[in-house]
């Protein structure tokens, strides 16, 4: 499979719980995703909340050819600045967190270890305003190989079995 392929598949599954854009999206990414989800608990009547809850997501799609440590921290980087200038904390904000898919024909060994070593994490006034965690996952498309840092876990296995599936129904 085509990491263009695979780009547009994935793209695919994720229209039913994000906004995708594909039109002026921060270069050098090829897509960008964003989720939303708020809260709210009522005690009674609306005019007493007990609490209020939001929960976001920024995706960063990036597909090409041969995946390298520089590029690795190319795209965390940038994409960790752009989603932190993105994210308005408050009281109710509970997370708003960053995530790269990177989907390659190949992965070099040393990317393989910069991808478990990318961290990033954010706390506001000491979480009671939330936080913001870097995810990152990525596919080797030639092996269907997949690889995450410690919070793209979820992501990954979301990925794998989006493109695992997908390859099946063909």
């Amino acid at each position: 499979m085509k990491s263009d392929e695979a780009l547009q598949k994935l793209l695919n599954a994720f229209k039913r719980y994000y906004d995708i854009t594909q039109e002026n999206v921060l270069p050098p990414f090829d897509a960008q995703a964003v989720f939303h989800s708020h809260d709210e608990k009522f005690l009674l009547l609306k005019e007493i909340k007990l609490f209020e809850m939001d929960s976001n997501e920024h995706v960063y799609f990036s597909a090409g050819d041969i995946l390298t440590p520089e590029k690795i921290t190319e795209l965390s980087d940038l994409a960790w600045k752009d989603g932190l200038s993105k994210v308005k904390p408050f009281y109710g904000h509970r997370n708003s967190d960053i995530t790269v898919i990177l989907l390659y024909q190949s992965i070099s060994p040393e990317a393989k270890k910069a991808i478990r070593k990318q961290r990033h994490s954010k706390s506001y006034k000491l979480t009671f305003f939330g936080w913001s965690n870097f995810c990152l996952a990525a596919a080797d498309l030639s092996r269907m190989k997949f690889y995450s840092n410690w919070f793209g876990r979820d992501t990954k296995s979301n990925i794998k079995l989006a493109l695992t599936s997908l390859i099946k129904n063909v």
